[in-house]
């Protein structure tokens, strides 16, 4: 029930943010930066284990909650991969988040970011397993509930690992 409803809040942060540029600067980000440091410190004590009964189940829900809301909003086609994708387009600049798409295809769209403060927050505490683990649940319960045929490749190249930048690859198989 407190994922559900967690899940639901995150939603309408980020509704409220995406109007209220205040409300962005000082509830939003803020608010998606404590579930960073919320997941560090569970990863600090029980590494990728200490996700298992909360934080994953958490990051899924955020995402499924969200899925509808923007799938109309952005005017997703689910039967493509970079429609689909463009969720990020969506929640990038709410977050803070800098970035270009690289690829646009049907089946495969590439997006890169080139600036992420959580990138820089879990590069600084070592804990890029954040961006491999609970950020690629994250956006595949987004674009799976659009598409059950969607995937995010595994986020091999991300800020967080140290690299120049993240590599979002979106696949529909």
């Amino acid at each position: 029930m407190v994922v559900k409803l967690l899940g639901k809040l995150t939603l309408y942060t980020f509704q409220v943010s995406e109007r209220i540029k205040w409300f962005r600067l000082r509830i939003g980000r803020p608010f998606a930066k404590l579930l960073f440091k919320l997941a560090v410190r569970a990863h600090k004590k029980k590494g990728i284990d200490g996700w298992t009964n909360f934080h994953i189940p958490l990051w899924r829900s955020i995402g499924r909650e969200r899925s509808k809301f923007i799938k109309r909003k952005m005017n997703i086609d689910p039967n493509d991969a970079h429609s689909i994708g463009t969720y990020q387009d969506y929640e990038d600049p709410i977050l803070g988040i800098e970035g270009y798409w690289q690829e646009n295809g049907k089946n495969k769209a590439i997006r890169i970011e080139t600036s992420c403060p959580y990138g820089d927050y879990l590069r600084s505490v070592n804990c890029a397993d954040v961006c491999r683990v609970l950020v690629c649940e994250f956006e595949n319960a987004t674009g799976r509930q659009m598409n059950p045929n969607y995937r995010l490749e595994p986020l091999n190249k991300t800020i967080a690992n140290g690299d120049d930048n993240c590599e979002f690859i979106h696949r529909l198989s």
